[in-house]
């Protein structure tokens, strides 16, 4: 016998799943799916019989498409069989069916890459296969987590074999692997938090795949997976063809078919309510805590020069931030002493630290413990608008497009001109109602302060500074 083969039909060396350390140990194994020298040059063949399909495979590719493309691989595009690369000319004449090699389990004979081309071997009448060993011993015991990983590893930047719907497929099965090792649904993968906590790490890779390419952020793979959650799907990925074009007109058509409506929840945590019950302690630690980020803010950022002494850039008269910027950073105070607070009260809190792009506060247990009674609620939190007052004794909050369409609890902090003073009051606005289109930009929204004082004078909870008969009395920080 041939040496190489001989050896290679011995011991070698692979990767074996233990169930007990739940991870891959490389050790010594008898390939039990023999190995001949093919005489038209150095590949190893094997009974097409000796293979299997992998059935994690069946989720990725619906048997329909995996037919329609293994038949113009076996058959060519004209489907007469005489394309010189197709596999019947080549089974016809004598060769190997496939150029490229099936990756194959040596113990099971699964198939971890190369289904289409086994596939199209059995649609021609093929005895023989060109296979090689796969580093993975293929056994029931693997984790469908790490199934997926393995075969998504060796199909990895293979652009022709995906499809728009394809894609989909392998997003959804991605996605629903994940939710099944974590505690969280399909419907809150685009969840702010959820996606960074629990799917961004994943479906970047899977994305990176899609595009044969790395990419700076998760658009695509969001498009797709939005794509994947319409009713619409299958009726757009039948209509289009490949590349990101094409999910560029999918979306377009998305988007225009089905606008996502909000549907407010109206058994949501009330934010005001539990401040009121619980009025004493958590005013107490809350104006504790930002009267410590306030004072750290106004008396830190001190430059200390050659000649004019330490300036504080901050308060300075003629070295001063400019306002938007003061109150910009002043929000970020509130927003964090404001987690800080609910979580010592035992809530589940974060900042949009945590999950960029998403509400100042939020509440991510009470979001999903929501979410299980409806997917479309909003998210359980509490936006944070700080500004400064004006010489009418009213105040402009500006926000996005979103304010004007949510109801939702927000932290407001109005401040005098040189910040020594505030008034900082929680409530629940109902934004189609009290918010006006307009402000710094095309898409911007605008608050004011009498307003909200006078359209919710009896649900406005103050936590800084009083409410009187005025209005409202600021209180020294």
């Amino acid at each position: 016998m041939n040496t190489k083969i001989d050896h290679l039909n011995k011991q070698i060396e692979k990767l074996v799943f233990s169930i007990d350390n739940n991870w891959w140990e490389q050790l010594y194994i008898s390939p039990k799916i023999k190995l001949e020298l093919h005489p038209d040059g150095d590949k190893f063949i094997t009974d097409i019989n000796n293979l299997k399909p992998n059935p994690t495979n069946d989720d990725f590719y619906s048997p329909e498409e995996i037919k329609e493309s293994a038949k113009e691989l076996a058959f060519g595009i004209d489907e007469t069989g005489t394309h010189k690369l197709c596999m019947k000319y080549r089974l016809d004449n004598g060769l190997i069916v496939n150029h490229e090699a099936i990756k194959i389990c040596p113990i099971t004979g699964v198939i971890w890459s190369g289904h289409t081309r086994y596939n199209a071997a059995l649609m021609v009448g093929a005895k023989y296969v060109y296979v090689v060993y796969a580093e993975y011993i293929y056994s029931n015991d693997i984790p469908d987590r790490e199934c997926l990983n393995i075969l998504h590893q060796y199909n990895l930047y293979k652009r022709p074999e995906q499809t728009i719907k394809q894609q989909v497929n392998k997003t959804k099965k991605v996605i629903s692997i994940i939710c099944k090792d974590n505690p969280v649904t399909e419907s809150s993968v685009l969840d702010p938090y959820c996606w960074n906590k629990y799917f961004k790490d994943e479906l970047i890779k899977l994305q990176e795949s899609f595009l044969n390419k790395k990419s700076k952020n998760a658009t695509y793979i969001r498009n797709i997976i939005k794509l994947s959650q319409s009713k619409d799907c299958y009726s757009i990925v039948t209509q289009i063809d490949d590349g990101e074009l094409a999910l560029n007109k999918a979306m377009k058509d998305l988007r225009g078919s089905t606008k996502k409506q909000y549907i407010p929840n109206p058994d949501r945590n009330d934010f005001v309510k539990f401040i009121k019950e619980n009025k004493k302690e958590w005013k107490e630690s809350y104006k504790d805590y930002f009267s410590q980020a306030h004072y750290n803010y106004f008396n830190k950022q001190i430059i200390k020069t050659k000649k004019l002494g330490n300036i504080n850039i901050i308060t300075d008269k003629n070295f001063q931030k400019e306002k938007p910027k003061k109150t910009g950073n002043l929000s970020d105070v509130v927003m964090s002493t404001t987690a800080i607070v609910f979580s010592e009260f035992d809530f589940d809190c974060t900042t949009a630290g945590v999950a960029t792009n998403s509400a100042d506060v939020q509440f991510p247990t009470l979001t999903l413990k929501a979410r299980k009674k409806n997917p479309n609620y909003p998210e359980e939190e509490i936006e944070v608008k700080c500004a400064t007052i004006t010489n009418n004794n009213d105040a402009i909050f500006y926000g996005g497009p979103d304010m004007k369409k949510h109801i939702k609890y927000y932290m407001f902090k109005v401040f005098n001109s040189d910040f020594t003073k505030c008034f900082s009051f929680a409530t629940l606005i109902n934004g189609p109602n009290l918010v006006k289109t307009g402000g710094n930009g095309k898409d911007s929204c605008t608050l004011n302060l009498k307003s909200i004082l006078s359209y919710h004078k009896n649900d406005i909870e103050a936590v800084y500074g009083a409410m009187n008969e005025y209005g409202y009395d600021m209180e020294t920080i």
